[in-house]
């Protein structure tokens, strides 16, 4: 007897099957009331502000550079940077 054929007897018996049900119905309801750890929308984002209107077209090009290929991606193109000072990566351009 397999796993799969213990699984398929299991759901099969009645006192098995409700025990399985309410304990993933507890499950789910501790799991809807415990609040999320990682709030990434409420988080405050350090963006990147371009100088001016050439700065803002080069920047594109200006990452794919070898000399900036440890900057923050997230600073400088989307939503912005979550870890602000704490980032491990450089948040000015070479």
């Amino acid at each position: 007897v397999g796993v799969e054929q213990e699984r398929f007897e299991a759901l099969m018996d009645p006192a098995k099957r409700k025990r399985r049900d309410e304990g993933i119905a507890k499950l789910e309801d501790a799991r809807k009331q415990k609040p999320r750890k990682r709030n990434y929308e409420e988080r405050k984002k350090e963006k990147y502000v371009p100088k001016d209107a050439i700065d803002a077209q080069s920047l594109p090009a200006r990452l794919q550079e070898d000399d900036n290929e440890k900057c923050c991606r997230h600073y400088f193109v989307g939503e912005g940077c979550t870890l602000g000072a704490k980032c491990r990566f450089s948040h000015t351009l070479q």
